[in-house]
């Protein structure tokens, strides 16, 4: 397919683990990819040599840009629209991809500078909580005016579905699930089998919505368990679960680039998966929450929220264990994963390789665009 592509995305892609995925395998289907972001940080992942990134203004870290004063935020969101219209003006794209509601804006605020044969994609990572009055609320006003102009709307969970206008919406509709790459975690698997040191880990942002309290005195003072994260982290819930471990059963990786996370992840045994659902997005997490399959990706066994949503999701998986975040429950969660360890571990990886990789999940996504 020898065309171009835009894709926007109000972040920084390698923040987001699926976008990174799909610009790797769109890269091999178009001429070249233009991606527009928000730069959060320096670039760590190594992208095809066609896919040309611009970002919107000077890096800020997500701390500083949620703390921005309004002005300063209009600013920046003022100076993406530009980037945007410019791009869409210097080059004739086959297909504009969008990720989540503020990109919409600039899509929105484009459309007659954009060619009626462009195909208007529209991915939602998140399902956004109603805000009041604020740069929030216009960007969810114009996603929803868009949808009568989309050709193609992508999400990763069948829940989420319904709260977008699918009234208005007269294009093509396709699930993609967030499940890892197998490029990245082809040469990866758990391969010491070593259990005097059981190594728990969680990956991803980190907050008291992942049971991390729970796991941490249900670990405490048993020698041969042992707790990673790997995420950001305030120093406010650091010193927390400090309180409740000592430090030689708590290791604290703070970021690690996505390219760098399965190194990391493979020396661990037990994955914790545990979303509690307290909003839309954890409620729908379950196809949806990336790292549960990239703990399978590395042949480890999980630990997830016991509920009717992640049970329909996982319940039928041998290596996916559902807690109630009691001690008992997590007791007995354990120790049935270390009962057979190797077993689950394996199952995890073979579930991966035929199942839940980006790879298989995503031609829905190419078949269609290659159609076109």
């Amino acid at each position: 397919m020898k065309k171009n592509i835009l894709i926007s995305i109000y972040g920084q892609p390698e923040n987001y683990p699926p976008t990174l995925n799909a610009i790797q395998i769109i890269s091999k289907i178009f001429t070249k990819v233009y991606v527009l972001y928000k730069a959060h940080s320096e670039i760590f992942w190594d992208y095809p040599k066609n896919v040309i990134l611009i970002p919107s203004g000077n890096i800020i870290s997500i701390e500083n840009q949620k703390n921005s004063s309004i002005p300063s935020k209009i600013k920046q969101h003022i100076s993406f629209l530009i980037k945007f219209r410019e791009l869409i003006k210097k080059t004739n794209f086959h297909t504009i991809l969008v990720y989540d509601y503020f990109p919409t804006m600039s899509l929105y605020f484009s459309l007659s500078s954009i060619s009626k044969k462009s195909i208007l994609w529209y991915h939602n990572h998140d399902v956004p909580s109603p805000q009041k009055v604020s740069i929030g609320s216009l960007a969810l006003y114009t996603q929803n005016k868009l949808f009568s102009r989309l050709d193609l709307f992508t999400c990763p969970s069948k829940e989420r579905f319904k709260y977008f206008p699918n009234n208005k919406f007269k294009g093509k509709r396709i699930l993609i699930k967030n499940y890892p790459s197998k490029a990245l975690y082809k040469n990866i698997y758990v391969k010491e089998n070593n259990l005097k040191k059981v190594e728990f880990i969680y990956q991803g942002q980190v907050n008291n919505e992942h049971g991390l309290e729970e796991i941490s005195k249900f670990i405490k003072n048993k020698d041969n368990f042992n707790l990673n994260i790997a995420g950001n982290i305030t120093s406010k819930y650091q010193e927390k679960l400090s309180n409740i471990l000592s430090s030689s059963q708590i290791k604290f990786h703070g970021f690690v680039a996505y390219k760098n996370l399965p190194k990391i992840t493979s020396s661990c045994h037990i994955g914790i998966a545990i979303n509690k659902p307290n909003d839309i997005i954890y409620q729908t997490g379950g196809s949806a929450s990336n790292k549960i399959y990239e703990y399978a990706a590395c042949g480890l066994p999980i630990l997830y929220f016991d509920n009717e949503h992640y049970n329909e999701y996982l319940g039928e998986l041998e290596w996916a264990f559902a807690t109630d975040l009691s001690k008992e429950s997590i007791n007995i969660c354990v120790s049935s994963i270390l009962e057979d360890y190797e077993y689950y571990s394996k199952k995890a990886k073979e579930d991966f390789n035929k199942i839940f990789n980006f790879e298989t999940e995503f031609k829905k996504a190419t078949n269609y665009l290659e159609k076109k």
